[in-house]
């Protein structure tokens, strides 16, 4: 079972935006970076560090 904590936290992030949004008749953009590149915050090597790691070896 892959935990893709980030996935979920954008994914009910903007279910919660495009709500708001839509209930007070707002527009809204969301951006979703190709890569995100810098300091890894968690104890462990997450995929896409860990790919790219593997990538430079």
């Amino acid at each position: 079972f892959l935990q893709l904590w980030y996935h979920l936290g954008k994914t009910l992030a903007d279910k919660e935006v495009l709500k708001f949004a839509e209930e007070n008749k707002m527009d809204i953009v969301s951006m979703y970076p190709g890569v995100v590149i810098g300091p890894i915050l968690q104890p462990n090597l997450n995929a896409s560090s860990a790919l790219i790691l593997n990538f430079v070896k």
